[in-house]
């Protein structure tokens, strides 16, 4: 029998299909790409057959319920597979095939499979890995302190429905330069306590670390920390880029570290979702360590959470009075509201806080003639002690009293600019009047 395809593909239940496999793992094969989805019960059947090796297998894809594959499946040789996908099952812990594997799909917690128990452990095994991806996996805590080094890996993604899932990056390390990926859709408020959330953000927390990987630190100089939602649906998104991001006028690069939660819960909980987005917020920036921050936006949370600066004053503190950060970024109106009080906030009568900054960039804000009077007040007394602020930005989507805001802002700050122009606004009083304060995009 002379087999002409490079692929092959079973079908669950599909006996015909599993009877030829059986044909093909008794021949010697230049199959490329396996694929398996065969039910528990006929695992052990094929797997007894499947013991040849494969010197021509680059991709392979296993999908049945609980089962991992002995040491011997195909032979334990592959030397050209480097793609593995598994779903609801595994490989043996110590498979020579998991050697030359460049990316790794490993899907859903099937009880009974301890590979996916012993994933730590199990990476300890892969230091060619570029791409990682997995979703609703929960690892067990490694029974010894060794951590497994991926020099190599390029993108971490993790997908999954508790907050759990991120302690395994307490076991693994890689390079400054990978690109994370954590999200976390659909928890159950209900199984989510503050503790969860602090020890979610101090695994995350422990990348940023400098000993975190022996070739150099991941260097944090921009975080954005945004949100949507007050009812049902409530999302909170954290990113993170090693170069200085301001720039709203085009879309934002691609960042280095993203953390998502998305939630959803019944109507009748719908009030819990603002209490539970703080307890995100406070318990992210309480955690994560950013000497270097430089850059921080943040906007577009559920106003019943972030317009009370009590919050800001609690999750910002480690980062209140940091002298790196020179940029304030600040999105819609009711994520303005907290800023008065935040720049003028001074315990025991000492220094002001944000020492170093020097630019406000408001977008989409529509500006109101009381909070335009709170932030001038603000900021004459940040100038008057000294700590003047050098440039205020009003992108195009600020309304209302925007044309009022950018003149009294002249009173306390040296330019106001419009971002999509970058050109300074040169108002003066005879130029400027009350009536004409709905639009402020020309002097």
């Amino acid at each position: 029998m002379h087999l002409q395809t490079s692929q092959f593909l079973t079908e669950e239940r599909n006996i015909a299909r599993l009877e030829a496999l059986s044909q093909v793992l008794d021949l010697p094969s230049r199959v490329d790409t396996l694929y398996l989805s065969i039910p528990h019960a006929f695992m052990d059947k094929v797997a007894s057959r499947a013991i040849r090796p494969a010197p021509s297998l680059q991709r392979l894809v296993l999908m049945s319920n609980g089962y991992d594959f002995p040491r011997d499946f195909l032979g334990g040789v592959a030397p050209l597979l480097t793609t593995l996908y598994l779903r609801h099952c595994g490989l043996a812990v110590d498979s020579p095939l998991l050697y030359n594997i460049i990316s790794l799909n490993i899907e859903g917690h099937a009880q009974g499979s301890n590979f996916a128990a012993r994933l730590c452990e199990v990476l300890r095994l892969m230091p060619s890995l570029e791409y990682l991806d997995i979703h609703d996996i929960y690892p067990n805590p490694p029974a010894d302190t060794a951590i497994a080094s991926l020099p190599k890996l390029r993108k971490l993604n993790l997908r999954c429905i508790f907050p759990s899932c991120t302690a395994m990056l307490e076991h693994i390390s890689f390079p400054a330069t990978t690109f994370v990926q954590i999200d976390i859709a659909n928890p159950s408020l209900l199984d989510i306590d503050e503790e969860d959330l602090s020890s979610m953000w101090t695994s995350v927390a422990r990348i940023l670390a400098p000993d975190f990987h022996p070739e150099g630190q991941r260097i944090v100089r921009t975080v954005a920390a945004e949100g949507d939602g007050e009812f049902r649906a409530t999302s909170f998104t954290l990113m993170m880029w090693e170069l200085k991001v301001s720039n709203t006028s085009t879309p934002l690069p691609s960042p280095n570290l993203l953390v998502m939660l998305d939630w959803t819960d019944r109507e009748e909980n719908a009030l819990a979702n603002p209490v539970f987005f703080e307890e995100v917020f406070q318990a992210a920036f309480s955690a994560l360590p950013l000497p270097h921050l430089e850059t921080l936006h943040l906007g577009c949370f559920p106003k019943e959470a972030m317009s009370k600066f009590g919050l800001f004053k609690r999750a910002l503190r480690p980062h209140l009075w940091s002298s790196t950060l020179q940029t304030l970024i600040l999105h819609v109106e009711h994520c303005v509201e907290y800023l008065p009080a935040m720049l003028v906030h001074q315990p025991d009568n000492g220094p002001l806080p944000l020492p170093a900054l020097e630019t406000l960039l408001f977008t989409s804000v529509k500006f109101d003639r009381r909070i335009v009077e709170r932030l001038v007040r603000s900021l004459r007394t940040r100038s008057d002690q000294g700590v003047k602020l050098r440039k205020v930005i009003m992108d195009g989507g600020c309304a209302n009293e925007a044309g009022r805001a950018m003149y009294s802002f002249r009173e306390a700050v040296e330019h106001v600019e419009w971002s999509f122009s970058s050109q300074e606004l040169d108002y003066s009083a005879d130029e400027y009047s009350d009536t004409d304060s709905d639009s402020g995009s020309s002097a």
